[in-house]
């Protein structure tokens, strides 16, 4: 599993951001035990004010154990601008192997 600047943990993201909850969306942190088995990376901007990094980095330490999920804060990106300018670096890095 690849995620991208993701929410995933929406309950904890609007308590962050003090906006309403949700209604009706699945919470990807309600799925942990089912997900820590799954390879993962996760990739958030150094600069994303929308999905913070800790709430990433939250989110794998509540793993039994994290070692098959990877977090990955990547300079110079935000939630909204410059992932397209990335990907060739973050693919020459082998992120994805």
């Amino acid at each position: 599993m690849i995620t991208v600047a993701a929410n995933l943990d929406h309950q904890a993201w609007t308590q962050l951001h003090r906006v309403s909850p949700l209604i009706g969306s699945l919470n990807p942190v309600d799925y942990q035990q089912q997900l820590q088995a799954i390879p993962q990376i996760h990739f958030i901007g150094v600069n994303d004010q929308t999905i913070p990094a800790s709430l990433v980095q939250d989110f794998v330490a509540g793993y039994d154990s994290p070692k098959l999920a990877k977090v990955f804060v990547i300079a110079n990106q935000s939630h909204h601008c410059c992932w397209q300018t990335a990907w060739q670096q973050l693919i020459e890095d082998r992120h994805f192997y």
